[in-house]
């Protein structure tokens, strides 16, 4: 080089050390360099963002939901988790993480673009360089040593566990946590109101990102304000404690609106997992997963072929050693370090479960279960491993601090001419260890069909007006299948019509009842039969009506060739769809508006009147279904019975909440369930589930009288009292006649319309066991002498018929009579009695009257107008 040269390259290198030596040069310097490092590192994702999406159905979820909260934030803010999925559901955005930050970051991107996959896939990416950003600002500041930081960031930013959650924006969102946690530290140290306001908004925005690192930050929060209050007399003052308050205030206004809508959804839908769903298969960590990578890593890929699992935690080798390497100088930042190792050690604890290795037959217990059954969103999350990705970042935060350390005992060795170079050298060379050990390049990607012809029949869907109320599509074939529903509900994005199909992290019991009605088998134009076809038939279209569904999408894809031409047979047959738009491979009907119901599935609560310890006692309810087709019972808030036992001066001495098991659609017929069983309707042979005595105990433990209320809540309400009396020993039978006596029959009307149900309740006294499970009849006799209303249905209910009665119960049954439509006016007579099922046919059995022993006898009258 000449003289000249040097000349000039002497002051541009100056400007160069200067400007990096900068701020704003470090920072863009950082954040070029992390750029760079994660197009290379997720090569060929950054290539290929405007149609292609990780290999699974939650990508074009999360491309959903931002899409939705964007959409709902514009036009009706105050209903944002109503989402269009899952109609007729509420709340149904609350079903996964709303993930409210990231659908704003998207939004300027989707308005530049138009283009929703796009937008996502650049956040995606985009929390790889936040999460090095983060950790890298993080250990730089608790070091003192920005090239520490940097590396930290490199070996935080590209994980394993980050690599099998790309198609989980939420998940990718514990980027934020360096951040949060750097806000923290930078209120304990400077108790200003602008940091305790910066340490809120960033709390909060990890929090609504994703409730699992939402409940990981929390608990690094708690460990690093408990080592801080132990560490310094500073932290224990007034001021100190003002400006958490203030944190404190912020972040919980900005969480807890968005929170609120979890917690009902928790209430009417039951969205929590048992212990046994944080158990499952790979839902949570073993030591073992700790050297688990992902299976396209180029180093330690081959020992985990095909690997996509949620206890992939690996950290690094290079993480690993430089943790251990600051074992050597934690001294030096005692409480980083005893803040990081508690973090890491907790989230380890935490990570493994409820319960030590339960695939291998452990048992002892461990503290996630104790953080289940005592916080209430705790119980919201299945996957204990998730805890993992927390005690990474303490190991690789530690390992930050580790080679801050090396450094700085290197330093004293080292020619000062020569330290720029070597602190260079060993920093291109780190880096590169880290990114070639961390590397699973390429990217597994799966292009998304956003042509034209796919989006036609959804544009279409978008330009029909408005029928608030019954606007809802629905798509056929119906399938639980994830990447259909995904699918689904992004296409639903261009029409945002509701859609009674969703896929997400929850589904209500009831949603899956719903659609299994509409998959079955299907009769060819030929007759010949298959089997598991989703089709739309006179028998289930009514249901459909009801709920409001105004569009069926049907795609001749999802159909066998020969069952196609059936399909379409079959849903026109109806006579109350027509072909509204037909696009080749897909076809649009549009349903004519529902008729009203001329009769509505009715409950009735039941509960047997005698407890003994002998015996079993507990709830039950009938549904009766009159309406000959299939029927809505409970949607949108599943049923839950309460019981609530008073004695004789009106104290309360017992209250039991049950979560009820009943079908969302009901078919034509009675539904006779308890609290455990609910079988099919009636008519159908279900084995009669016999417990044990004392098997579940449902009643007071002292003898006495009782009242018991039963309170049903959810889609149907409805509250009945009953008198029980609680016995030592079952009372003596009578030693002749006939088993049982009839007591009364009680009606709330004397007076019932033609095609309506009216209601007795017939009350009988036990005199002793029955051999067998008897049926009761009513008829409803005109003046002309013909029958003209009739229920035949089992006496009692599931567990408690007849045969199960116990001698001096009394048993009072509601007996819903419907009468034909076409009943003449007049004087009408009620006609009760009871009979046995026999090889021959049916064999009417003796009652005790009360004019004497007879197989019927005339209950009552009513007047028909």
């Amino acid at each position: 080089m000449n003289a000249t040269a040097q000349t000039i390259a002497g002051p541009a290198r100056d400007r160069l050390r200067r400007y990096l030596g900068s701020r704003t040069g470090w920072v863009a310097f950082v954040t070029l360099a992390y750029v760079v490092a994660t197009a290379a590192m997720t090569w060929p994702y950054a290539a290929r963002l405007g149609g292609w999406v990780p290999p699974s159905e939650d990508s074009l979820l999360q491309v959903w939901i931002a899409r939705w909260v964007q959409h709902a934030l514009v036009t009706n803010p105050l209903h944002l988790y109503d989402a269009n999925a899952f109609y007729p559901y509420r709340n149904t955005l609350a079903y996964s993480d709303s993930n409210v930050p990231a659908a704003l970051l998207a939004a300027p991107l989707y308005l530049l673009t138009h283009n929703a996959i796009f937008a996502n896939n650049l956040l995606v990416l985009g929390t790889f360089v936040l999460a090095a950003g983060g950790m890298c600002a993080l250990v730089g500041h608790l070091s003192g040593n920005r090239w520490a930081g940097f590396l930290a960031g490199l070996a935080y930013a590209f994980l394993p566990y980050r690599y099998v959650h790309l198609w989980h924006l939420n998940q990718l969102g514990h980027a934020w946590t360096p951040w949060a946690l750097l806000a923290l530290v930078l209120l304990l140290e400077r108790q200003t109101w602008r940091a305790a306001i910066a340490c809120g908004l960033l709390a909060s925005v990890q929090v609504v990102t994703s409730f699992y690192v939402g409940f990981q930050l929390a608990f690094a929060v708690g460990v690093v304000l408990v080592v801080a209050v132990v560490a310094s007399p500073r932290m224990r003052t007034r001021r100190c404690l003002g400006r958490l308050a203030v944190a404190g205030l912020v972040a919980a206004a900005i969480v807890l609106p968005l929170a609120l809508p979890y917690l009902q959804v928790r209430d009417q839908q039951g969205l929590e997992r048992t212990i046994a769903d944080a158990e499952g298969p790979t839902w949570y960590a073993t030591p073992r997963s700790y050297v688990r990578t992902e299976g396209h890593n180029l180093i330690w890929g081959r020992l985990n072929r095909d690997n996509v699992r949620e206890d992939t935690l690996f950290p690094g080798s290079l993480a690993l050693a430089g943790a251990v390497l600051w074992l050597a100088g934690w001294r030096r930042r005692r409480a980083a370090t005893v803040a990081l190792a508690a973090i890491g050690v907790g989230a380890f604890v935490l990570s493994l479960g409820p319960t030590w290795d339960p695939a291998a037959g452990g048992t002892t217990p461990l503290p996630y279960r104790f953080l289940y059954e005592h916080f209430p969103f705790f119980a919201a999350m299945r996957v204990p491993a998730r805890f993992g990705v927390l005690a990474d970042f303490a190991v690789v935060g530690l390992a930050g601090l580790g080679a801050a350390w090396g450094w700085e005992r290197l330093m004293p060795r080292l020619d000062a001419r020569h330290l720029r170079r070597v602190g260079a050298a060993l920093t291109v060379g780190l880096a590169a260890l880290v990114l070639l050990e961390l590397c699973s390049a390429p990217t597994p990607l799966e292009r998304v069909d956003t042509s034209a012809q796919t989006a036609a029949p959804y544009r279409w869907l978008a330009r029909q007006p408005a029928a608030p109320g019954r606007d809802a599509v629905m798509e056929f074939p119906v399938s639980l299948e994830g990447a259909d529903l995904s699918r689904a509900m992004y296409l639903s994005t261009l029409d945002w019509k509701p859609l009674v199909q969703g896929y997400s992290g929850f589904a209500p019991r009831s949603y899956g009842d719903a659609l299994s009605y509409f998959t079955g088998d299907l009769t060819r134009l030929d007759g010949t039969v298959a089997h598991r076809v989703s089709y739309v038939n006179a028998g289930n279209v009514g249901v459909l009506q009801d709920l409001g569904v105004r569009y069926l999408v049907l795609h001749r894809e999802g159909y066998k060739r020969e069952d196609w031409p059936s399909v379409l047979a079959r849903l026109e047959g109806t006579g109350v769809a027509n072909r509204a738009a037909d696009f080749g491979d897909t076809v649009i009907y549009e349903l004519a508006p529902p008729r009203a119901r001329t009769a509505q599935p009715l409950v009735t609560l039941n509960a047997p009147a005698l407890a003994t310890p002998q015996t079993f006692w507990e709830p039950a309810l009938v549904v009766r279904n009159p309406s000959g087709s299939l029927a809505l019972l409970s949607i949108t808030r599943p049923l839950t019975l309460r019981a609530t036992w008073r004695d004789d001066a009106g104290r309360v001495v017992r209250r039991d909440t049950f979560p009820l098991n009943l079908p969302a659609i009901i078919p034509a017929g009675d539904l006779l369930c308890t609290v455990r069983l609910c079988p099919a309707a009636s008519g159908v042979s279900v084995a009669q589930e016999r417990p044990a005595a004392n098997s579940l105990r449902l009643y007071p433990s002292r003898p006495g009288h009782y009242t018991v209320q039963l309170d049903l809540s959810g889609d149907v309400t409805l509250s009945r009292t009953i008198a029980v009396d609680v016995a030592d020993t079952t009372p003596p039978p009578a030693a002749d006649g006939p088993p049982i006596a009839f007591v009364s029959a009680a009606a709330d009307t004397t007076t019932v319309a033609p095609g309506q149900v009216w209601t007795v309740t017939l009350t009988w006294q036990v005199r002793r066991p029955a051999p067998e499970d008897y049926t009761i009849f009513a008829q409803l006799i005109g003046p002309d002498g013909k029958v003209w209303g009739q229920l035949d249905s089992p006496a009692g209910w599931t567990s408690h018929y007849t045969s199960a009665w116990l001698p001096g119960e009394r048993v009072s049954l509601p007996w819903p009579v419907p009468l034909k439509p076409d009943a003449p006016p007049g004087r009408y007579r009620l006609l009760i009695g009871m009979y046995r099922h026999t090889g021959s046919g049916i064999e009417r059995v003796p009652v005790r009257w009360p004019d004497g022993d007879a197989t019927e006898y005339w209950a009552g009258e009513i007047e028909v107008k």
